[in-house]
């Protein structure tokens, strides 16, 4: 069984630099890294109606395979994988039992409390 590191994302400059700071110790501990986002109003829906994004899609999905085909690219030797799922990130994180939480990086600015893993 490989080892995760869990980052939860919002896109923004924050959610980058948890990025950068697991892809750093990932490559130094040979972990793998789960991206994980709960959508939200505004990462659910595209600001322009005229997008050519697929009406099956929503922004944070296009967003997240942006960000995951991006960071493949650059760091070939780590294993990236990602979810985005309606909820709230505290309820959404506690039903997780699939993914091993090593290192908890980063919480989306909003989130005031930390849950105990």
């Amino acid at each position: 069984m490989s080892n995760k590191i869990l980052v939860p994302i919002d896109f923004s400059e924050n959610a980058n630099t948890a990025v950068q700071f697991a892809i750093d110790l990932a490559k130094k501990r040979g972990f793998d890294i789960h991206l994980y986002h709960n959508y939200t109003v505004s990462s659910s829906t595209f600001d322009d109606v005229n997008s050519d994004s697929s009406d099956d899609n929503f922004k944070a999905d296009v967003l997240m395979a942006d960000l995951i085909e991006k960071l493949k690219a650059n760091n070939p030797t780590i294993v990236f994988t990602s979810k985005c799922e309606r909820g709230i990130i505290t309820e959404s994180l506690l039903k997780k039992r699939k993914i091993l939480l090593i290192r908890l990086l980063s919480w989306v600015p909003r989130v005031k409390q930390m849950i105990p893993v």
